[in-house]
């Protein structure tokens, strides 16, 4: 997946995590490309924080891709993933 620009369009709500965060697919504004964003308020931000600190070290075919994250003025954080098309695990299992 290609670097994200700073900015993207929200498209739709994909779901929430299991920490309340909402999860939604976005597109690059300037490549099109699709990727998703867990979204948390600032009471769930350092545990974004920590997800993405783990996730960027992870290399694997059967985990998605970390691509970054970015706080808010608002104390929130938003986690930039690589969209995985096809359903949630959840489903799966």
């Amino acid at each position: 997946m290609a670097m994200i620009s700073e900015r993207w369009t929200r498209v739709r709500t994909l779901g929430r995590g299991a920490s309340g965060a909402e999860v939604y697919l976005a597109a690059d504004d300037k490549s099109g490309e699709l990727f998703a964003v867990k979204s948390a308020r600032a009471s769930g931000a350092a545990a974004l924080r920590r997800e993405q600190a783990i996730m960027s070290a992870l290399r694997s075919p059967r985990v998605v891709s970390c691509v970054g994250g970015r706080g808010g003025l608002d104390a929130s954080y938003q986690l930039l993933l690589e969209f995985a098309p096809g359903g949630s695990l959840a489903d799966e299992v």
